[in-house]
């Protein structure tokens, strides 16, 4: 019976030493991983509600009551609670409407005639702000468009554009041209920037409207201002892509930048 009592309390024994063993074990690991430090002080369910606020609500500001923890402290439901609280109210204030969303940005680090953005849907995205740099790569007038679906029939475009320099002001409409005019440059190295609106969905003629300093060349003079609209008389078929397009062969020179934007 003795015997019996013994190997009892033996086993118990090893069984306990086991415990301690893995116990100390995951205490240090606990310790090595900084673990154990945020559990003490209540730092670990913050750190959560923190990375939720950072993460979730990006610049959205978190009002009401905020309570924050320090090593040592005890966390209470209610302060947790209040915590979430805000946090609920700060979610539930985001705006659900839809926003301008970059789509699309290149820099363009060597010439080159064309840049297509593609994988687009005019239906679902309604409408594209447009934003281009277009740095010359030629010593001719290069003329920058637009063409949806790259489609480059002449035919289906007609462009009015307004035109401004320091002792002129001018208008030019084309019945027929290469696509949505989004600047012209004359020699080389001159830049185009222009903003445009582009109306994409179905049903009715999709158009461009674009904002432009054309030729801002070298010496840092700003040869002109140019105002255009352009149309696009195709009305039935889907924007799936855009395609930018120079006139002179490798005119979208290196330096040259585009974004599209869509509300998603």
């Amino acid at each position: 019976m003795q015997n019996q009592n013994e190997n009892v309390e033996r086993v118990t024994s090893n069984s306990n030493l086991k415990r301690k063993s893995i116990f100390l074990k995951t205490k240090k690991w606990f310790f090595q991983n900084g673990i154990e430090p945020m559990l003490k002080g209540g730092l670990f369910g913050i750190g959560i509600v923190i990375s939720i606020a950072t993460v979730g609500l990006l610049a959205v500001a978190v009002t009401g009551t905020f309570n924050t923890f320090s090593s040592g402290n005890v966390m209470k439901a209610s302060d947790i609670n209040a915590n979430f609280a805000s946090l609920k109210t700060a979610i539930e204030g985001i705006p659900t409407q839809q926003s301008l969303r970059l789509i699309y940005e290149t820099d363009v680090t060597s010439s080159t005639n064309t840049v297509t953005v593609s994988g687009l849907n005019g239906d679902t995205d309604l409408s594209y702000r447009i934003h281009t740099v277009i740095v010359s790569n030629t010593a001719s007038g290069c003329d920058t468009f637009v063409r949806p679906n790259n489609d480059s029939n002449t035919a289906n475009y007609s462009s009015l554009g307004i035109n401004a320099s320091t002792s002129t002001v001018g208008q030019a409409y084309y019945s027929t041209i290469g696509g949505l005019r989004v600047g012209s440059t004359g020699t080389s190295n001159d830049m185009v920037s222009c903003h445009s609106f582009l109306y994409a969905k179905t049903g009715l003629k999709r158009h461009l409207v674009a904002d432009c300093i054309d030729m801002a060349n070298a010496s840092s003079t700003v040869q002109n201002k140019a105002h255009y609209g352009g149309l696009w008389t195709n009305s039935a078929t889907n924007i799936s892509s855009l395609v930018f397009f120079s006139t002179c062969a490798n005119g979208i020179g290196a330096g040259s930048h585009i974004e599209v934007w869509a509300r998603r």
